[in-house]
């Protein structure tokens, strides 16, 4: 397969992008900026108290995602 150059610029620099907010982030030492404290707000780590219904459908959404992320990017799956 050949890949289209413009395209693969495109990811590099978004790759790249995200290295330098996710830098930024921790860097700063103040708390809900990285992309880990993103998400771990709607799943509910950390979270004290019972889990809320919201939170068990990103927790499924997630597990979902990476369920097909995985297989899709080691065996070419779709």
């Amino acid at each position: 397969m050949k890949l289209n150059k413009k395209y693969t610029w495109a990811w590099i620099l978004w790759i790249v992008g995200f290295g330098v907010i996710e830098y930024m982030a921790i860097k700063d030492k103040r708390k809900g900026d990285t992309l880990s404290e993103h998400v771990w707000k709607p799943i509910g780590t950390n979270h004290k108290g019972k889990k809320t219904a919201a939170m068990w459908v990103a927790r499924g959404a997630l597990i979902a995602f990476f369920t097909w992320i995985i297989p899709h990017f080691f065996k070419g799956i779709w």
